[in-house]
């Protein structure tokens, strides 16, 4: 079909004219797909055929994995258990320079390798360790910039619900997608760690010490705390990476596991389950929502050909294809200040992945490198959603302000793992090669 100009200006004035109005993406894009479709087929066919892929998407086993990982999220959020794991870890650490701060950092590590996201991440850090950071007179910007970028790698190190939606609108294999993050992951989480190393080594003011009431031995008796999340990462990462489970079955693994230990430690009152079962039906009808505008818009785009001839023009003019890369990094970068990565996903996925495939780079590491790159719209401003997140749960004394002037090194240390993400693909595809 020859796309008109004056069509595909309508599609975008409406979607941005809908987004001006406050309109959520999903249902923007949903809107203004189902308008086209009706248009394009006459009427009824056309909603006949987006309720058709869509519904094939949203009934697929791969999502039933999306409410399991956010039940076991939900369901630490609303135990002790992450508490008392971020508590062992920050004891442990607290005679490196800004103990507690990476306390907090590695802690935020290890949650985000049971739950995949992002935002139950940021929240669960700054609920048990801020109060603290405040009682010793932490620096609030350094403070509260570790517990927004610690929240961050929710996305990176697998499972991760970012992940999911790229991989079911890119067709690449999550469990691949998972497996690839694992090591940029652990590379970031080191990065941030030596930033606030450096810094409160030069100037300890930074991270007061606090005095030592405990010997080494009963720091790492502490440790002991921390089993029930080694436990879970085994049980969904061990079982994806050596081929016994599928991701969704994995998910249910990990869930039955963590309802198990919470039940065992007496962690989780009926309150608490009724608040993790409410949150994760909230979160879930939310992402499925996205997809469905994504699923819509990727209709609408493929039928009028609009990927194909983006895809040829630039194939076409003999740009060179880092240069390509570079300017997809830098859209999605420009995109993250005032979108959140699930939109950012749902609107250019259909978009650049076939450009990338068609200039012979691996939609694997690609998706790596997007994901580092949706790390870094979590922090910036004005829409980044850790951001929003720590501020709910803060004291008055801790502004926005002191969290975005606290976020922004993180941010320039993500820049960096990310150019390093880009240039070392093997990263990203040596560990999933190995499955």
């Amino acid at each position: 079909m020859t796309v008109s100009p004056v069509l595909i200006s309508l599609i975008l004035g409406g979607f941005l004219f809908l987004l001006v109005l406050g309109i959520p993406v999903a249902f923007a894009l949903g809107f203004v797909s189902i308008m086209v479709a009706a248009f394009l087929w006459e009427g009824s066919k056309g909603l006949f055929i987006i309720a058709a892929n869509a519904f094939g998407f949203i009934s697929s086993f791969t999502m039933v994995s999306v409410p399991l990982f956010l039940f076991t999220a939900e369901m630490l959020i609303h135990s002790n258990l992450s508490e008392e794991a971020f508590n062992a870890l920050s004891r442990l650490l607290r005679r490196v320079p800004g103990g507690l701060i990476q306390g907090t950092l590695l802690g935020s590590a290890v949650f985000a390798a049971t739950t995949g996201s992002s935002s139950a991440n940021t929240a669960i850090a700054g609920r048990v360790t801020l109060p603290e950071m405040l009682r010793r007179k932490y620096d609030m910007p350094l403070a509260s910039g570790s517990i927004v970028a610690g929240g961050a790698l929710g996305i990176l190190i697998p499972p991760s619900l970012s992940m999911i939606l790229f991989g079911i609108l890119a067709e690449v294999s999550i469990p691949k997608l998972f497996i690839g993050g694992v090591i940029p992951g652990i590379l970031l989480t080191l990065a941030f760690m030596v930033y606030v190393g450096v810094r409160c080594s030069r100037n300890p003011r930074l991270a007061p010490a606090a005095a030592m009431t405990v010997s080494r031995r009963q720091e790492l008796a502490g440790l002991w705390k921390v089993w029930p999340f080694a436990v879970l990462i085994v049980v969904i990462m061990g079982s994806i990476y050596t081929g016994f489970a599928t991701v969704t079955e994995a998910a249910g693994m990990g869930a039955f596991a963590t309802l198990l230990m919470c039940l065992a430690y007496r962690s989780l009152n009926w309150k608490g389950m009724k608040s993790s079962l409410s949150a994760t039906i909230k979160t879930s009808c939310m992402v499925g929502w996205i997809i469905t505008g994504a699923i819509a818009f990727g209709v609408v785009i493929t039928y009028l050909g609009i990927p194909q001839r983006m895809t040829e023009f630039i194939v076409g003019a003999a740009i060179p294809p880092w240069a390509v890369i570079v300017a997809i990094n830098v859209l999605l970068l420009l995109m993250g200040c005032f979108l959140d990565p699930a939109s950012i996903i749902t609107i250019t996925v259909p978009i650049v992945v076939p450009i990338v495939m068609a200039l012979g780079f691996d939609p694997l590491w690609f998706g790596v490198v997007f994901t580092v790159n949706m790390e870094m719209a979590l922090l910036t401003p004005p829409v980044g959603m850790n951001l929003f997140v720590l501020k709910g749960i803060s004291p008055p004394e801790v502004t926005m302000g002191t969290i975005i002037r606290g976020a922004w090194p993180f941010v320039v240390v993500q820049a960096i793992v990310l150019v390093i993400t880009i240039l070392f693909p093997p990263l990203s595809t040596w560990l999933p090669s190995r499955m």
